[in-house]
């Protein structure tokens, strides 16, 4: 049952971080790959509070406004713009079907995946929402049917 709570959580959770996020970049905010040359850019980093993830062991992908952009050019870190603006990039983001997919779109692709692949995958509905919709996860596993003492993630 332990189980069954954290999976209802983390898809929680995932909904409400994608709502949360989608179109609330701060105004001008930009996405950056920024090359990094030392363990002392990575703290100068931290220190200044920009957003970043490692794209590899050389650069990280930052998300900056106009006034830290000009902080890392001055400072001499070589900084190459991948998205001027997040908030026009991300403007139709909910209405683009290569970046959404609707909840009936996600149930098929579910049940053609368990029906297709049942030997290592295995949709479980948890019950249904509010307003009428599964609460469903997708288990993919080599041995589905087996509850096995091992990590595991749900979709």
């Amino acid at each position: 049952m332990k189980k069954h709570h954290f999976v209802i959580a983390f898809i929680g959770i995932l909904i409400i971080t994608s709502v949360a996020y989608a179109g609330n970049w701060r105004p001008g905010e930009k996405q950056v790959l920024i090359e990094i040359n030392s363990p002392q850019q990575i703290e100068q980093l931290n220190k200044w509070n920009i957003n970043f993830e490692f794209v590899n062991t050389k650069k990280v992908r930052a998300y900056v406004v106009s006034k830290e952009f000009n902080n890392l050019i001055k400072t001499g870190f070589i900084v190459k713009t991948e998205i001027e603006d997040l908030n026009k990039h991300f403007e139709n983001f909910w209405l683009a079907k290569d970046a959404y997919h609707s909840y009936q779109e996600i149930i098929d692709l579910a049940d053609s995946l368990e029906t297709h692949f049942p030997l290592i995958c295995k949709k479980y509905i948890f019950g249904t929402s509010m307003g009428g919709r599964q609460l469903a996860a997708l288990k993919i596993s080599d041995n589905v049917e087996t509850d096995e003492p091992e990590a595991e993630v749900m979709f």
